[in-house]
């Protein structure tokens, strides 16, 4: 979307457009170029496809041994590698239905689009779920060893690991998303979804708090858990 200037008789709304098309003028003041793009996308349809095949044959060699799947490690393994694979997918077939010039079977912040975007933010979460509940398992293996035993561990690392990320892409899509009217005019303001593609917008305050966050406090947590090991190594 360029810079563009809304012609409409309603002076406030006249307004409030001004102020977006200039806002959006200041946002694209580069421009990326376009045999950068290209090789930027070709690179990651590549390495992401090459990181499908390789989830997949993990999958392939894990799920048929039946005493390597039946220990913990291996079951939570199947599980984060379930997760990255689902969202890994999804992010790579979505060109398939969405386009950037809103031509494809998905439209750009449709119901649809904000549906799609939602499962992927979801399912991302998962997979940062699962890395928190591998350190743990770490720590509990190789820090806690007496008193590591967890009753009915993988129902709670499931009900956690699919379970607390749930909310948070709704709550993104309600809060982030505002309908105003003015006049006889209702336009409805995308926080949550991006402009040219069925994911969280960009550099907006819904991915820093609802994105970004979760990653950083993966890192932190995991982090702890590896500073925790390695200081019992040591000593």
């Amino acid at each position: 979307m360029g810079c563009s200037v809304c012609a409409l008789t309603t002076p406030a709304l006249l307004s409030l457009c001004l102020k977006h098309s200039f806002t959006k003028c200041f946002q694209s003041a580069y421009e990326i170029d376009r045999g950068f793009a290209e090789v930027q996308s070709y690179l990651t349809y590549v390495l992401l496809g090459i990181s499908i095949v390789s989830l997949i044959l993990t999958l392939v060699f894990l799920l048929p041994a039946k005493a390597l799947r039946s220990t913990r490690s291996a079951k939570i393994n199947i599980c984060f590698t379930t997760a990255l694979l689902l969202a890994s997918l999804m992010f790579l077939i979505q060109d398939a239905f969405i386009s950037a010039d809103d031509t494809g079977v998905i439209k750009l912040k449709s119901t649809g689009c904000a549906v799609y975007a939602m499962i992927q933010h979801y399912l991302w979460l998962v997979v940062f779920a699962w890395m928190v509940v591998e350190g743990f398992l770490m720590y509990l293996s190789l820090v806690q060893v007496f008193g590591s035993h967890i009753s009915k561990c993988m129902l709670k690392f499931n009900l956690a690991a699919w379970g607390i990320p749930l909310p948070i892409p709704f709550i993104g899509y309600f809060v982030f998303t505002k309908r105003h009217t003015v006049g006889s005019f209702t336009f409805t303001e995308h926080g949550y979804l991006a402009d040219t593609m069925c994911f969280i917008r960009p550099e907006s305050t819904s991915f820093y708090t609802l994105f970004l966050a979760p990653i950083v406090l993966v890192i932190l947590v995991n982090l702890f858990y590896y500073l925790t090991l390695s200081f019992c190594l040591i000593k």
